[in-house]
């Protein structure tokens, strides 16, 4: 969106900007995810096994990635710009392509059956980490496997508040210009194809209102940003990944806190990548209500030009 703009050769003006505001935080309405004593990611140690890791999740859901799609799944070997919301289409895989996810149920110490799946029976061995898994895939042959279990994130109420399973209600875009407000627009999830196109002719009129090349510009329609990869379910685990949904797919990133006080998480695919501003991304949180607002904010300045570039992502909690 910044070289869109900036390509386009307007006549800055002065500021008619009021900044949003952002409802207080407040986490009391979250109760501990249903699954928080439970939650573990199990990678799986043995050499030629048919699965990589089994993670459950805190809000009852669990991934199974087979190991010929290891590398869908943190750490990431190829280096992309990360941003929140959107899956990564080099990264995204369905379960066909051997990424597993649906509800479990704990039915007794350390046995689990995984809808969709099968089931699988952890046995710790020498240490907390060590364990053996017993899988049985539905249809299949129990095997056995050896495992580490991962460590996790600080079990502290904001980590807690965060760790579970959320569907994507709405997204607010905004985006000034020397704080001239160039389009500042939400819709619901289900909608984001109409906001696009509204986008598209506020940035139109934008341009055009400003002394801008509405001819190298083209139509309205060239201007519209593509929301088509914005996840509409996500999860977030203390693991520190976060898993991202969108008709079937599924593409997996990693989360650690940036300043907890400031409820400020950084996110990237790569774990090496996670303070690399190339590769990463920062993102603030809000809990209100039953609700999380997830917002990012990037800025960029080119001589006397200001831009800056705004999202509010609203969630919430899948039960």
């Amino acid at each position: 969106m910044f070289a869109t703009v900036m390509s386009l050769g307007f006549t800055a003006c002065s500021s008619d900007d009021d900044e949003p505001e952002n409802p207080q935080n407040d986490i009391s309405q979250f109760a501990n995810p249903t699954m928080a004593d439970e939650a573990a990611r199990f990678t799986i140690t043995d050499a030629d096994a048919p699965y990589s890791s089994v993670e459950l999740t805190e809000s009852g859901r669990y991934v199974v990635l087979s190991s010929a799609n290891a590398q869908y799944l943190a750490p990431y070997q190829t280096k992309s710009k990360c941003q929140f919301a959107s899956l990564n289409p080099a990264q995204s895989r369905s379960g066909a392509d051997g990424i597993f996810t649906g509800k479990y149920t704990k039915v007794s110490e350390g046995k689990y059956i995984l809808e969709g799946f099968g089931s699988i029976t952890v046995t710790t061995g020498s240490s907390q980490e060590a364990c053996e898994l017993i899988i049985c895939p539905e249809n299949g042959t129990e095997i056995k496997l050896g495992a580490q279990k991962d460590e996790v994130l600080a079990n502290d109420p904001t980590t807690l508040a965060l760790c579970r399973s959320w569907k994507c209600k709405q997204y607010r875009a905004r985006f000034t210009v020397n704080g001239n407000v160039v389009y500042d627009r939400s819709a619901d999830f289900k909608d984001l194809s109409n906001l696009s196109k509204q986008i598209g002719q506020d940035i139109y009129n934008f341009v055009k209102k400003n002394g801008g090349d509405v001819e190298e510009m083209g139509s309205p329609s060239d201007c519209e940003p593509d929301f088509s990869d914005l996840a509409d379910e996500m999860i977030f685990t203390k693991t520190g990944s976060y898993l991202l949904f969108l008709n079937g797919q599924l593409s997996a990133n990693i989360w650690r806190w940036g300043n907890k006080n400031e409820r400020e998480i950084r996110y990237s695919h790569n774990i090496l990548d996670i303070q690399d501003p190339d590769y990463s991304g920062n993102a603030w949180l809000t809990f209100s209500g039953t609700q999380l607002i997830v917002y990012e904010c990037h800025t960029e300045n080119d001589d006397e030009v200001t831009m800056k570039e705004e999202s509010w992502t609203t969630l919430f909690e899948i039960k």
